[in-house]
């Protein structure tokens, strides 16, 4: 049994203005992926890539993931991230030019993290991402290890005991690999395999 004084009883408003929004959103967004999916299984499919929500895959499909070795793909990463802010600079650039395009790109990722939540990969993905397209309009571009440890520096204070689990550290230390690592091994490849194909093979 439990007890509970009624005075020390409060109402839950839903988190403020902010998270009904973000709820909003994301039930618009759902809807508009199942439109997109024609409610079946692309729909579950399409929600469990772009929200991060495997609730509506089939239990068969979810299984036949897990076996092909890319569950992680259904998991919002900041590979997702990385591709849809790649993908947006790509197709606005001939319209907005390098710049506008940037800046629209930067918008559109800070709207899906919004939207998605800012797990520890997706707020380092985000917090790369602005650092690099501020270092983009001050014409001063930065190698990417000295923009993850911008990231790193700005996230750890927003929330210290993150830092102690195991996602946010893998996040770091999964691309302070490639970052560090795979020009090396992209140098060694090059005199066996084409260039685009040594950096795949490196990375």
């Amino acid at each position: 049994a439990f007890f509970a004084d009624p005075g020390g009883l409060q109402t839950w408003t839903g988190g403020g203005p902010v998270a009904a929004l973000r709820s909003s959103l994301r039930r618009r967004f759902r809807a508009a992926l199942g439109l997109a999916g024609g409610e079946g299984a692309a729909s579950g499919l399409l929600v469990a890539l772009l929200m991060g929500d495997r609730g509506g895959l089939d239990l068969e499909e979810a299984v036949d993931w897990k076996r092909a070795g890319c569950a992680h793909v259904l998991a919002l990463s900041g590979q997702h991230l990385a591709i849809l802010a790649a993908l947006a600079t790509f197709l606005a650039k001939p319209l907005l030019g390098p710049r506008k395009a940037r800046l629209a790109a930067l918008l559109l990722a800070l709207a899906f993290v919004f939207m998605a939540g800012a797990s520890p990969s997706l707020l380092r993905s985000l917090l790369m991402y602005s650092l690099g397209a501020l270092a983009f309009f001050a014409d001063r571009p930065q190698p990417g290890q000295t923009i993850l440890a911008l990231a790193f520096a700005v996230a750890l204070p927003l929330d210290p005991a993150a830092a102690r689990s195991l996602s946010f550290e893998l996040s770091y230390l999964a691309l302070a690999g490639l970052v560090l690592l795979a020009p090396r091994f992209e140098f060694l490849l090059l005199p066996v395999f084409p260039p685009f194909l040594a950096k795949a093979l490196a990375a």
